[in-house]
Protein backbone atom coordinates (compact mmCIF):
# COMPACT_ATOMS: atom_id res chain seq x y z
CA UNK A 1 0.00 0.00 0.00
CA UNK A 2 0.90 3.70 -0.88
CA UNK A 3 1.33 6.00 2.08
CA UNK A 4 -0.53 9.77 1.08
CA UNK A 5 2.24 12.62 2.16
CA UNK A 6 1.88 15.99 1.02
CA UNK A 7 -1.95 14.98 -0.65
CA UNK A 8 -0.18 12.85 -2.89
CA UNK A 9 0.38 9.15 -3.46
CA UNK A 10 4.12 8.72 -4.31
CA UNK A 11 6.00 5.55 -5.72
CA UNK A 12 9.77 5.02 -6.55
CA UNK A 13 11.83 3.11 -8.54
CA UNK A 14 15.35 2.38 -8.20
CA UNK A 15 17.51 2.01 -11.69
CA UNK A 16 21.09 1.38 -11.55
CA UNK A 17 21.29 -1.07 -14.41
CA UNK A 18 25.68 -0.66 -14.67
CA UNK A 19 25.57 -0.35 -18.28
CA UNK A 20 23.46 0.99 -21.73
CA UNK A 21 19.82 -0.74 -21.89
CA UNK A 22 19.51 -1.23 -25.22
CA UNK A 23 16.04 -1.36 -24.82
CA UNK A 24 14.67 0.45 -21.28
CA UNK A 25 11.21 1.39 -20.27
CA UNK A 26 9.86 1.70 -16.95
CA UNK A 27 5.97 1.03 -16.80
CA UNK A 28 3.89 2.36 -13.90
CA UNK A 29 0.07 1.11 -13.95
CA UNK A 30 -2.28 2.74 -11.68
CA UNK A 31 -5.97 1.42 -10.51
CA UNK A 32 -8.10 2.74 -7.87
CA UNK A 33 -11.58 2.65 -6.83
CA UNK A 34 -11.67 6.34 -6.76
CA UNK A 35 -10.87 8.39 -9.76
CA UNK A 36 -6.88 9.34 -10.54
CA UNK A 37 -6.05 13.03 -10.14
CA UNK A 38 -2.89 15.09 -10.08
CA UNK A 39 -0.87 12.27 -12.34
CA UNK A 40 2.63 13.34 -12.37
CA UNK A 41 5.69 11.58 -14.05
CA UNK A 42 8.99 13.35 -12.39
CA UNK A 43 12.42 13.32 -14.10
CA UNK A 44 15.33 10.94 -12.71
CA UNK A 45 16.90 12.34 -9.26
CA UNK A 46 20.71 10.91 -10.27
CA UNK A 47 21.87 9.24 -7.00
CA UNK A 48 25.19 10.49 -6.99
CA UNK A 49 24.64 14.29 -7.42
CA UNK A 50 23.35 15.64 -4.22
CA UNK A 51 22.33 18.95 -5.43
CA UNK A 52 19.03 17.00 -7.04
CA UNK A 53 17.97 15.65 -3.46
CA UNK A 54 17.93 20.03 -2.51
CA UNK A 55 15.76 21.13 -5.32
CA UNK A 56 12.13 20.78 -6.85
CA UNK A 57 11.91 17.78 -9.12
CA UNK A 58 11.11 18.65 -12.63
CA UNK A 59 8.39 16.97 -14.44
CA UNK A 60 10.11 14.08 -16.91
CA UNK A 61 9.82 14.68 -21.08
CA UNK A 62 10.52 10.83 -20.98
CA UNK A 63 7.08 9.74 -19.55
CA UNK A 64 4.32 9.12 -21.16
CA UNK A 65 0.58 9.32 -19.31
CA UNK A 66 -2.38 7.57 -20.20
CA UNK A 67 -5.78 8.61 -18.79
CA UNK A 68 -9.10 8.92 -20.00
CA UNK A 69 -11.22 11.83 -18.29
CA UNK A 70 -12.25 10.95 -14.47
CA UNK A 71 -10.95 7.32 -15.17
CA UNK A 72 -9.97 5.24 -11.72
CA UNK A 73 -6.94 3.77 -14.05
CA UNK A 74 -3.82 5.19 -15.38
CA UNK A 75 -0.43 4.11 -17.52
CA UNK A 76 2.89 5.91 -17.42
CA UNK A 77 5.38 4.57 -19.67
CA UNK A 78 8.95 6.09 -19.29
CA UNK A 79 11.04 5.12 -22.19
CA UNK A 80 14.72 5.57 -21.34
CA UNK A 81 16.55 5.79 -24.71
CA UNK A 82 19.74 4.69 -25.22
CA UNK A 83 21.23 8.60 -25.76
CA UNK A 84 19.62 9.78 -22.75
CA UNK A 85 21.60 6.83 -20.73
CA UNK A 86 25.06 7.68 -22.77
CA UNK A 87 24.37 11.58 -21.40
CA UNK A 88 24.62 9.84 -17.85
CA UNK A 89 28.08 8.39 -18.30
CA UNK A 90 29.75 5.24 -19.20
CA UNK A 91 27.40 2.89 -17.16
CA UNK A 92 24.13 4.57 -17.58
CA UNK A 93 21.39 6.15 -15.63
CA UNK A 94 21.40 5.33 -11.79
CA UNK A 95 19.25 7.39 -9.62
CA UNK A 96 15.09 7.13 -8.99
CA UNK A 97 11.81 7.67 -11.16
CA UNK A 98 9.00 8.40 -9.56
CA UNK A 99 5.45 9.23 -9.90
CA UNK A 100 2.93 10.53 -8.17
CA UNK A 101 -0.68 10.86 -7.90
CA UNK A 102 -4.24 11.41 -6.02
CA UNK A 103 -7.54 10.58 -6.06
CA UNK A 104 -10.87 12.80 -6.10
CA UNK A 105 -12.60 11.41 -2.88
CA UNK A 106 -15.72 14.13 -3.44
CA UNK A 107 -14.97 15.50 0.35
CA UNK A 108 -14.85 12.41 1.63
CA UNK A 109 -12.67 11.80 4.50
CA UNK A 110 -12.47 8.04 4.26
CA UNK A 111 -12.61 4.90 2.17
CA UNK A 112 -12.90 1.27 2.89
CA UNK A 113 -12.15 -1.47 0.30
CA UNK A 114 -12.94 -5.15 0.76
CA UNK A 115 -10.65 -7.70 -1.19
CA UNK A 116 -11.33 -11.57 -1.14
CA UNK A 117 -12.69 -11.53 2.43
CA UNK A 118 -10.15 -8.70 3.87
CA UNK A 119 -11.09 -5.13 4.00
CA UNK A 120 -9.06 -1.76 4.25
CA UNK A 121 -9.75 1.27 5.91
CA UNK A 122 -8.23 4.60 4.87
CA UNK A 123 -8.66 7.64 7.12
CA UNK A 124 -7.48 10.81 4.44
CA UNK A 125 -8.38 13.77 7.04
CA UNK A 126 -6.90 17.38 5.39
CA UNK A 127 -7.20 19.31 8.46
CA UNK A 128 -4.97 17.34 11.20
CA UNK A 129 -1.67 18.67 11.58
CA UNK A 130 1.34 16.30 10.97
CA UNK A 131 3.08 15.02 13.96
CA UNK A 132 7.07 15.86 14.13
CA UNK A 133 9.33 12.44 14.08
CA UNK A 134 12.33 11.75 16.12
CA UNK A 135 14.09 9.30 13.89
CA UNK A 136 17.47 7.42 15.01
CA UNK A 137 19.15 5.77 11.64
CA UNK A 138 20.72 2.88 12.55
CA UNK A 139 23.06 1.52 10.10
CA UNK A 140 24.93 -1.44 9.57
CA UNK A 141 28.52 -1.26 7.58
CA UNK A 142 30.37 -4.34 8.13
CA UNK A 143 31.40 -6.34 5.36
CA UNK A 144 28.31 -8.22 4.65
CA UNK A 145 26.72 -5.01 3.29
CA UNK A 146 29.50 -4.31 0.37
CA UNK A 147 28.47 -3.91 -3.25
CA UNK A 148 25.18 -2.93 -3.70
CA UNK A 149 23.87 -3.43 -0.50
CA UNK A 150 25.39 -0.45 1.06
CA UNK A 151 24.33 1.42 -2.29
CA UNK A 152 20.97 0.74 -1.50
CA UNK A 153 21.16 1.91 1.59
CA UNK A 154 22.26 4.89 0.61
CA UNK A 155 20.14 5.43 -1.78
CA UNK A 156 17.56 4.56 0.71
CA UNK A 157 18.92 7.51 3.09
CA UNK A 158 19.19 10.11 0.28
CA UNK A 159 15.08 9.55 -0.17
CA UNK A 160 14.00 9.51 3.66
CA UNK A 161 16.15 12.59 4.23
CA UNK A 162 15.12 14.40 1.12
CA UNK A 163 11.02 14.23 2.73
CA UNK A 164 12.59 15.05 6.53
CA UNK A 165 10.84 18.49 7.22
CA UNK A 166 12.41 20.81 9.92
CA UNK A 167 10.56 19.97 12.37
CA UNK A 168 11.52 16.42 12.44
CA UNK A 169 14.71 15.64 14.65
CA UNK A 170 16.94 12.64 13.34
CA UNK A 171 20.62 10.93 14.15
CA UNK A 172 22.67 8.55 12.51
CA UNK A 173 24.38 5.65 14.40
CA UNK A 174 26.84 3.22 12.14
CA UNK A 175 27.88 -0.12 13.21
CA UNK A 176 30.77 -2.78 12.24
CA UNK A 177 33.56 -3.88 14.33
CA UNK A 178 32.61 -0.83 16.45
CA UNK A 179 29.70 1.75 17.24
CA UNK A 180 30.20 5.47 15.62
CA UNK A 181 27.38 8.12 16.30
CA UNK A 182 27.19 10.65 13.27
CA UNK A 183 26.58 13.84 16.02
CA UNK A 184 27.80 14.50 19.17
CA UNK A 185 24.37 15.44 20.25
CA UNK A 186 21.26 12.66 20.70
CA UNK A 187 19.30 14.39 17.45
CA UNK A 188 20.08 17.38 15.53
CA UNK A 189 17.00 19.31 13.95
CA UNK A 190 16.28 18.41 10.08
CA UNK A 191 16.96 21.47 9.11
CA UNK A 192 17.98 22.32 5.35
CA UNK A 193 22.15 22.27 6.65
CA UNK A 194 22.10 19.57 8.83
CA UNK A 195 19.93 17.29 6.32
CA UNK A 196 22.79 18.45 3.34
CA UNK A 197 26.04 17.32 5.93
CA UNK A 198 23.86 14.03 6.37
CA UNK A 199 23.80 13.79 2.97
CA UNK A 200 27.32 14.02 2.54
CA UNK A 201 27.68 11.89 5.57
CA UNK A 202 26.24 9.24 3.57
CA UNK A 203 27.96 10.00 0.21
CA UNK A 204 31.70 10.35 1.56
CA UNK A 205 32.13 8.24 4.14
CA UNK A 206 29.77 5.03 4.62
CA UNK A 207 31.58 2.52 3.59
CA UNK A 208 31.13 -1.31 3.85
Amino acid sequence: LLERKDGVYKQTVHVSPGQIVEDFTLTFNINESLPITKVQALELKDSNDISNYLKKPEISKLAVITQESNSNMANIVYTITKEYQKKAGEYGVSGEFTMTYDVDRGNQSHEIQVIDGYFVHFFTPEILPTLPKHVIFVLDTSGSMSGEKIQQLKDAMFTILDEMEEKDYFDIITFSSTVQHWSSDLALPASNDNRNKAIKYILNDIQA
